[in-house]
C-alpha cells in the first residue's frame, strides 16, 4: 500500500523525469504505464563484492553511500524516484557516480 502511495504522490515528478517537464508528460506516462507493453533487458550484478575498476573520466567518482549519506545527498534536491528504492522497495545498497565538477 505505501509503494503505491509513494507512486501516485510522485506521479508528476516521474512523469517530468521520463519525458520532460511539458504538459505532454503525464499524458505520455499514462499511456505507456497503462496501455503499452514494455520489453526490458535485465543486467546482473552481484553488489555484495567489490567493484571491478572501470575507466571513468577524472571528474567522476564512485561511491557507495550508507543509508544516512544517501539522505544528505538527496535533500532539498528535486530527484527521479530511483534516489528513493529504500523507502519504496527497502533497498539497502546503492552505487552512485558523482560529477566532481558539481559538488
Amino acid at each position: 500500500m505505501s509503494k503505491m502511495f509513494f507512486t501516485l504522490k510522485n506521479i508528476k515528478k516521474t512523469a517530468y523525469h521520463h519525458y520532460g517537464k511539458s504538459w505532454l508528460s503525464l499524458p505520455k506516462f499514462l499511456y505507456y504505464s497503462v496501455f503499452h507493453i514494455n520489453t526490458f533487458v535485465l543486467l546482473v550484478a552481484e553488489l555484495d563484492k567489490e567493484l571491478p575498476p572501470y575507466p571513468l573520466e577524472p571528474e567522476f567518482r564512485v561511491i557507495k553511500p550508507s543509508l544516512e549519506e544517501l539522505d544528505q545527498l538527496r535533500e532539498g534536491k528535486d530527484l527521479s524516484r530511483e534516489f528513493y528504492y529504500d523507502r519504496i522497495h527497502g533497498v539497502k545498497t546503492c552505487y552512485l557516480i558523482l560529477n566532481n565538477k558539481n559538488l
